[in-house]
């Protein structure tokens, strides 16, 4: 259920089964709230995307330390 509740977030369609009502419900409870959470989520996302690779800052003249 909690990749159901990040794929909607990320605007995926999805399925969910599980045989616990509890869960269910809770999961039901975290999806009516995922619109709030997802510009929290949106900013963390962004702050683990590679942009520019280790090789294409060093040919670019962004890395100019040596290693020890």
């Amino acid at each position: 259920m909690l990749k159901l509740f990040f794929k909607s977030l990320m605007l995926h369609d999805y399925i969910g089964i599980d045989i616990s009502y509890e869960y269910v419900e809770y999961a039901k409870k975290r999806l009516e709230k995922a619109e709030e959470e997802k510009f929290r989520v949106v900013k963390e996302i962004s702050m683990h995307t590679v942009e520019l690779t280790f090789e294409d800052r060093k040919l670019a003249g962004l890395w100019d330390k040596k290693i020890k």
